[in-house]
């Protein structure tokens, strides 16, 4: 594995060997050109010891020789190991050198080289000095383009060589696999070859080292063909392919490989006909399949799952028509993974990601009607992350006996389904503010929509309590961990029997109309607030106004503070507004903010305390956004980066009444729920929970002696259960 100053080749037959093994004849002077290169010239037709693919010079040298490696590296004894001792293995050995599952990477070459070195011998190019191809892209490029007959290569794939001396099917033509007790030893004049070193350059420098992987320069060389001199002998164990005999070739060797070290001996070419190439032949039609699972159940192209779930491609090769066995074909996966939505194009794509399953092929497939799993099953399992598309891809080459291929493409969305829970407290949809006059126009459109699991106990969206709707409650189950009849609709009014598989109520009827709470504000004895507000500084028991927009930033109520807010204009609150300190029930803060207009709450907040309401100013006006970017910016969903900005969970210890309520959050999914989620602990991207502390404590009051505002209070409070 050191030096080599020749390397051995057989008389007039091609033989592929695999080893290189310094001989004492070796460690000797330089051998003449005469002896080294001419007899190259005179077997070959061509200048002896020039490059085969590049246009190279002479690679020998008065003073070094002729230097280089094996044809095919290998740390072991055998760069073709004996494994390989049939058409089909020799075949997907091949195939594995020259990284065919990856056509357009040539980040690793010297087996590659060898490999595609090998095949265009095979399929008669002779080299001869000028260069075939002109550098070793083009080389590795051919091989793999004449690897399998096609039409545009007239049929003439290198596998149909391979398949036919390895049929039986012509006893003239067949292939000595040899074993590890048959060698045969090669003398003087035998045409070799070996991967050269350039003039000059040392071996150690362009071959690999033994017991590591080939780098730098030696990634890159060319191959030169030369000869024994007198005197030296290479024991080898060939691959020999045998042809018939004839008057110009007696012995009937065609091509002879070395397992050594994947050396092609004796010539660069098979005889003129080559046997098998050029007609195809066969019946047979094959289509490539990738199904798909998720969480154990089949889906398909397209379908969307969420993140933590199992997904799993299997991959299969269907022989869908015709009454004949393939020749080898070919199939390979790819795979990648995308950010985000991909859209899964009409066509198959071109996908480069890494980390895609191995194929069974080449190999050859029965007749029909068969499906043949070609990646073994749940080899191709993954972990599904939020926000990903998944892309997987199968070829098969050729895919009938009239050459061509196919491509199936199969894509999985990510997507997140995030929920919200409420508790201690009811849902309602329909119902409008109170006009001057008290009247209201009920919306009979009114739906409560969500995502639940569908599961025992119905775990994801809904209500602890109950849910009232002018129209359907879908995905929204109620009385959830409560007793008696239970989820998912038991406190669904107008109490109807659920509907198909995820509508559990609704349908309630009318609604009383909702109080016009901007109309309460004090005439008198309030503070006028006017652009940035922190809820801090917000104190007593005061209720304040302000005749255009506010913004809130983080703040916390106090103690015994009870302040309402009226906004004529749209509400944004940029931070946490939360109840702070210790507090008792005599002591329990309070904050209603009534915004008649809209409120925006900033993406980065997750908590506020209290009661937010939204009403209309005319037509305009009266929603809640849960998530925003900015005063008047509701988060927008057609974004590329709607996902990550609205990815915290906001929880709101108090109440939302608007107009709509838009559910912008996107933290969490569905398939993170649990029957057992609490106020505390849930994984719903908008928790409401509703408590004492926001309705106990009285809101101001004007006293009629004074005309100052001063804190109500309650005689009593009394709960009673609803009646159903």
């Amino acid at each position: 594995m050191h030096k080599l100053k020749r390397l051995p080749y057989l008389l007039s037959t091609l033989v592929i060997i695999m080893t290189f093994v310094a001989t004492s004849q070796q460690a000797s002077a330089v051998v003449p050109q005469s002896e080294r290169c001419t007899p190259v010239g005179t077997i070959l037709n061509t200048t002896g010891c020039h490059g085969y693919a590049f246009n190279d010079t002479m690679f020998w040298t008065s003073t070094d020789g002729i230097n280089g490696g094996p044809v095919i590296y290998s740390a072991s004894q055998y760069a073709i190991p004996f494994t390989v001792n049939s058409a089909a293995t020799l075949e997907s050995f091949m195939y594995g050198l020259l990284g065919m599952s990856s056509p357009t990477d040539y980040s690793y070459n010297y087996n590659k080289e060898g490999a595609a070195f090998i095949i265009a011998t095979m399929l008669g190019h002779v080299g001869g000095g000028t260069g075939d191809f002109g550098n070793a892209t083009n080389m590795i490029a051919y091989a793999k383009q004449n690897f399998y007959p096609t039409a545009a290569n007239g049929y003439k794939g290198w596998t149909t060589i391979i398949d036919y001396y390895g049929s039986g099917l012509n006893s003239n033509y067949s292939i000595n696999w040899g074993s590890t007790t048959t060698s045969t030893t090669l003398g003087s004049g035998t045409v070799n070859t070996m991967h050269a070193c350039p003039p000059g350059t040392s071996s150690s420098v362009c071959q690999p080292t033994p017991g590591a992987a080939p780098s730098g320069s030696a990634d890159s060389e060319n191959f030169a063909w030369y000869a024994l001199a007198p005197g030296e002998t290479e024991t080898t164990h060939p691959i020999v392919f045998q042809g018939p005999k004839t008057a110009q070739n007696p012995s009937g060797v065609t091509y002879t490989i070395r397992r050594e070290c994947g050396n092609p001996i004796g010539g660069p070419a098979w005889p003129d006909t080559q046997p098998g190439n050029g007609v195809p032949s066969g019946n047979y039609s094959l289509t490539p399949n990738i199904q798909v699972s998720i969480n154990g159940s089949t889906s398909s192209a397209g379908s969307v799952a969420q993140a933590g779930d199992t997904i799993t491609f299997n991959y299969y090769i269907d022989n869908n028509s015709g009454s004949d066995d393939t020749t080898s074909t070919a199939c390979t996966a790819a795979s990648q993974t995308f950010s985000g939505y991909h859209q899964q194009p009409g066509t198959p794509e071109t996908l480069t990601g890494s980390g895609t399953p191995a194929t069974t092929c080449p190999q050859t497939f029965a007749a029909s009607p068969t499906q043949h799993q070609v990646v073994t099953n749940n080899s191709d399992t993954l972990t599904a992350a939020d926000g990903k598309t998944y892309c997987r891809t199968l070829t098969v080459n050729p895919s009938s006996a009239s050459g061509g291929s196919q491509t199936v493409e199969s894509c999985i969305y990510v997507a997140s389904k995030p929920y919200v829970k409420v508790f201690g407290g009811d849902v309602s949809a329909g119902t409008a503010f109170a006009s001057s006059t008290g009247a209201c126009t009920d919306d009979t459109n009114a739906q409560i929509l969500s995502w639940n699991t569908l599961g025992a106990g119905y775990p994801g969206a809904g209500a602890q309590y109950a849910a009232y709707a002018l129209n359907a409650i879908t995905n929204f189950a109620t009385n959830q961990n409560g007793a008696g009849a239970g989820a998912p609709s038991s406190l669904a009014f107008a109490n109807t029997t659920a509907s198909g598989s995820s509508i559990f109520g609704g349908s309630l009827g009318s609604w009383p109309c909702m109080p016009d709470y901007y109309d309460s504000v004090p005439s008198s004895g309030t503070s006028g607030l006017s652009g940035t507000v922190n809820v801090s500084s917000l104190t007593g028991s005061t209720a304040y106004t302000s005749s255009a927009g506010l913004t809130f930033t983080a703040g916390n109520v106090n103690p015994n503070s009870r302040i309402q807010v009226y906004v004529n204009g749209d509400v944004y609150i940029s931070g946490n507004i939360t109840y702070a300190g210790s507090w008792s029930v005599k002591t329990m803060p309070l904050l209603e903010i009534i915004a008649r207009g809209n409120i925006y709450i900033a993406s980065g907040v997750t908590q506020l305390d209290g009661l937010y309401i939204a009403q209309p100013n005319g037509a305009s006006g009266g929603t809640i956004y849960t998530c925003a970017t900015g005063a008047g910016a509701p988060a927008d969903t057609s974004s590329s980066t709607y996902y990550s900005t609205c990815n915290n969970k906001l929880t709101v210890n108090g109440s939302l009444l608007a107009n709509t309520v838009q559910l912008l959050r996107t933290a969490g999914t569905v398939n993170s729920s649990s029957t057992g989620d609490t106020a505390t602990s849930n994984s719903a991207a908008e928790s409401i929970n509703g408590s004492p502390a926001f309705w106990i404590p009285s809101t101001a009051t004007t006293s009629t002696s004074s005309g100052t505002l001063t804190p109500g209070s309650y005689d009593y409070i009394e709960s009673l259960p609803p009646i159903l």
